[in-house]
């Protein structure tokens, strides 16, 4: 089949909306603040923004507006962004049918992934896309040349003001001035100068409690203990309720080790401003926080009044440093005992779909038992996950009675069912499939590294506007292609998978399994796809191509009654 070109998918794209003129859209609002833009100008704040699109609404009969999505104080430089994502789920489930924003930079301001949305992702959820203000409608693609021009401005736009705002705040970290959002626990920001931290009484004598705990040898994990048992706010709790910080899951936090931990290790009780640890500058091509070495910290003595002694503080670090020399003692004692290999790695999960790591304990004699634990994580509420324990014995005991009846299971439907010749041709078709993914794969890569490349040579000035527009309109219709090829092969392959159950490399394992009953990973890989662990230890095995099976087994029982 012929591809189709990208100037005729825009136009089909731009057809479907057309016949469907006269129906009334279901409209999404989308208004977006960053934290910066809410420090400085009106044009942009959310009430202006929402206020400009009902406007526009109103004059516009075929618009019907079904919810407003508002992310405030995110950047437009990606699209990682609460709103936006639920917007997106929105999209695809066919709620909204447009999306309405103020201007262009509103959608985002990284100019190739703007892009990709307005001509590539809307399109193709045949979603009508209006910025008011840049009188860009997706209906009257005339003015795709000056909404790409903007596109570019708008990224430049975010660069400048980013490497603008990195220097102003390195410029007030040097003079010893406070820039984060949120102080160290036991602190404040200054009412008079909000760069200067003063001792919060409310939260400070659970810091110096904590010291003091330490300075008698207590473990990180009995100091939680204790603040716990006599009902101490953990740290972001405390924000949530003085509305620093909004998401639901800081509103039950607890005490733990690791935040016990980290306050001990905090210079910035002995009155010294640390900062700098982590660093982000959109300009210099760091979209998200890098963590920074230690000498790169930026340390000035003497900023704020101390809430721990300087010489407390150096006592309570060699405590530290004993203990974490004394674990990696231990650690170190039974690292000659080598561990056998992980067969269950990435295929087993908690009931509540956490993934479950392995762990062991060696034993004076150096005898070695393994088992599988989930990590402690939260919801999104702020509540713990079930922790879930299983030793590796009792889940290799209950997969391998699993495997053996799957694997007699799959014999009966062999014996019954399947060519051995078709399958050795699923083979070779499956081996060719694999082979034409990794080339489109390749393709993808290799056309969206030239798409940076030529934004990169048009903000240098080495291209001109028009070479520029003509190679990405190029670049993203080869890199769709793409796309469309793996996920076209990707079918297919599965497809031939199916029947390569029955390979004879395959019946080769299984035979030797029915034998010997011992768990190889080449085995659980083709037949396991998840375990599942309970509360209780219970566990359920999916494997794959189960509905499949099902299907073949049902046709064998009717041939056999037959």
């Amino acid at each position: 089949m012929a591809r189709v070109s990208r100037k005729r998918k825009q136009e089909q794209a731009v057809e479907k909306l057309a016949v469907s003129r006269d129906e009334v859209y279901q409209c999404a609002v989308y208004i977006r603040l960053s934290k910066e833009e809410n420090e400085k100008s009106d044009s942009h704040k959310l009430d202006n923004q929402e206020q400009v699109i009902l406007n526009y609404v109103r004059k516009n009969s075929d618009l019907k507006i079904v919810k407003i999505y508002c992310d405030n104080g995110y950047s437009g430089t990606n699209f990682s962004r609460a709103a936006f994502g639920e917007m997106m789920q929105d999209i695809k489930s066919g709620i909204i049918r447009c999306v309405i924003v103020k201007d262009l930079s509103r959608l985002g301001r990284n100019h190739i992934e703007t892009e990709q949305y307005i001509r590539t992702v809307f399109p193709f959820f045949n979603v009508r896309f209006i910025a008011v203000n840049d009188h860009f409608d997706s209906l009257h693609p005339e003015g795709d040349l000056m909404a790409s021009l903007k596109n570019i401005i708008n990224d430049a736009y975010a660069k400048d003001i980013s490497r603008k705002i990195f220097t102003v705040k390195q410029n007030q970290r040097l003079k010893g001035e406070f820039v984060g959002n949120i102080p160290p626990y036991g602190y404040e920001k200054s009412v008079e100068d909000g760069h200067k931290l003063v001792i919060n009484e409310e939260t400070a004598p659970v810091i110096r409690k904590i010291f003091q705990l330490k300075e008698q040898k207590k473990t990180n994990t009995e100091i939680a203990k204790i603040l716990e048992e006599e009902r101490e706010i953990a740290p972001m709790t405390y924000w949530y309720r003085k509305g620093k910080v909004h998401h639901e899951k800081y509103a039950h936090r607890t005490w733990e080790a690791t935040t016990i931990k980290t306050i001990l290790a905090n210079q910035m009780y002995t009155g010294d401003m640390v900062q700098g640890k982590k660093q982000k500058c959109i300009a210099e091509g760091r979209n998200t926080q890098k963590k920074q070495k230690e000498e790169d910290y930026v340390i000035v003595p003497n900023t704020h009044e101390a809430l721990i002694d300087r010489s407390l503080f150096d006592k309570v670090q060699k405590i530290c440093r004993k203990e974490l020399e004394a674990n990696r003692e231990k650690r170190k004692k039974y690292t000659n005992v080598s561990s056998t290999e992980d067969l269950l790695k990435n295929k087993i999960f908690s009931a509540e779909g956490l993934k479950m790591y392995r762990g062991r304990n060696v034993y004076k004699n150096e005898r070695v038992t393994y088992n599988y634990v989930t990590s402690k994580s939260r919801k999104n509420d702020g509540s713990c996950y079930k922790f879930v324990y299983i030793s590796e014995e009792k889940a290799f005991q209950a997969l391998k009675k699993a495997i053996y009846f799957y694997i007699e299971l799959l014999f009966s439907i062999e014996d019954g069912h399947m060519d051995r010749k078709r399958k050795e041709k699923a083979e070779i078709e499956q081996k060719q499939l694999q082979k034409e993914i990794a080339n489109s794969q390749k393709n993808v890569e290799w056309y969206t590294r030239r798409l940076a490349d030529t934004y990169k040579e048009k903000t240098e000035g080495k291209i001109q506007m028009e070479d520029y527009i003509k190679k990405q309109t190029e670049y993203r219709a080869c890199k769709e292609a793409a796309q469309e090829k793996i996920k076209e092969l990707s079918d297919k392959y599965e497809i031939y998978k199916m029947q390569l159950l029955g390979n004879p490399d395959y019946f080769a394992v299984y035979e030797n399994f029915l034998k010997t009953e011992e768990l190889n990973k080449m085995l659980i890989d083709v037949l396991v796809k998840k375990i599942t662990v309970a509360e209780n230890a219970k566990i359920e095995i999916t494997f794959q191509f189960e509905d499949e099976m099902r299907m073949l087994y049902e046709r064998l029982k009717e041939s056999c009654s037959a």
